[in-house]
């Protein structure tokens, strides 16, 4: 029986960020809710490049799209961003100034004390066990709206044979990538992904040290042999001059192809063992990698302080946690 609770998801991020909130998207979606994805984060300014709807890259049936005029009816722009992010959005003047005059209008409220009316059914996820009592208490005839983290192991896992389908690899390879797909496919082969350009000064995700990635390469080597190593960065620079300790490795540069992180994805997905940087991509790289007798290593921590999500939220139970220093 169809549930007659609409459920509208902010879709925002690059592809592992999209790939959670899809994960919960379909997990709504067999559960006969009516859901949506609003897709109007992407039209800000100042987005990093890998920051657009990238769920194109999947064959995925039964996705549906929301039109912004409706979505909005439904969103809490002040608690969603702040007043610099209103002003980034590349909206229909009407749509932006009527935005910003709210935002001024509820600020000046405030300040003199005067209660201000929320948005009854805005959410903003921001732990599991909140996701999980939004989900549990949804009611019946009406339209939520759902912004924030969605990084958690729990959903996933519950439609894992579903998702996998959905997030299948079916576009067709250039050769020098199906040549490096063949050569992981016969190697003992790790992928290690290090993620930099985003990450580097952030006090909070820029947290994974060599001393971790030395530590991960020395676990495995403790468990098997004839280990080759594919890095996966978005800094090349960086791979070439500080994995001089490694003896069989290729630095994978993927950026000549429109389609370099999905290229990425499918050959991390492919590798026998993997080292995580912490990642919601790599993450996924790990999840959806079929390697019956795979050992996947992980930071510690997601962040510094964990403040955005726990291991134990995150992680399954098997992979390893190494320390980050």
């Amino acid at each position: 029986m169809k549930n007659n609770s609409k459920i509208i998801i902010a879709l925002s991020g690059g592809l592992g960020n999209q790939m959670f909130q899809y994960a919960i998207y379909k997990w709504l979606y067999i559960k006969e809710y009516d859901v949506y994805f609003d897709t109007h984060w992407y039209s800000r300014s100042g987005l990093l490049p890998h920051e657009c709807n990238k769920l194109f890259y999947f064959s995925i049936e039964n996705i549906n799209f929301i039109d912004f005029s409706l979505a909005s009816k439904y969103i809490d722009f002040c608690k969603m961003y702040k007043l610099t992010d209103i002003h980034s959005l590349k909206l229909n003047l009407f749509h932006r100034y009527y935005i910003i005059a709210i935002y001024y209008i509820k600020h000046f409220l405030s300040k003199i004390k005067i209660k201000i009316p929320q948005k009854k059914y805005f959410r903003n996820i921001n732990s599991l066990e909140n996701l999980d009592s939004i989900i549990k208490n949804l009611k019946s005839n009406s339209t939520y709206y759902l912004t924030g983290k969605f990084t958690y192991y729990k959903y996933p896992n519950e439609i894992n044979i579903i998702l996998k389908k959905d997030f299948a690899f079916n576009y067709s390879l250039p050769i020098e990538i199906k040549n490096i797909l063949n050569e992981i496919k016969e190697k003992e082969s790790v992928a290690i992904h290090i993620r930099r350009n985003d990450y580097v000064g952030d006090i909070k995700r820029d947290i994974c040290s060599m001393t971790y990635y030395r530590n991960s390469i020395e676990y495995l080597f403790t468990k098997y042999k004839n280990l080759f190593f594919y890095i996966f960065s978005d800094d090349y620079e960086f791979c070439n001059n500080n994995l001089f300790f490694l003896d069989n490795y290729k630095i994978i540069n993927n950026n000549t192809y429109d389609l370099s992180d999905y290229y990425d994805l499918l050959l991390m997905s492919n590798t026998k063992h993997l080292i995580l940087s912490n990642s919601t991509f790599s993450w996924w790289a790990a999840w959806l990698n079929n390697n019956y007798n795979k050992t996947v290593i992980v930071p510690e921590r997601y962040h510094f302080d964990n403040s955005w999500v726990s291991p134990e939220e995150i992680y399954p139970s098997e992979w390893i946690k190494l320390a980050i220093n």
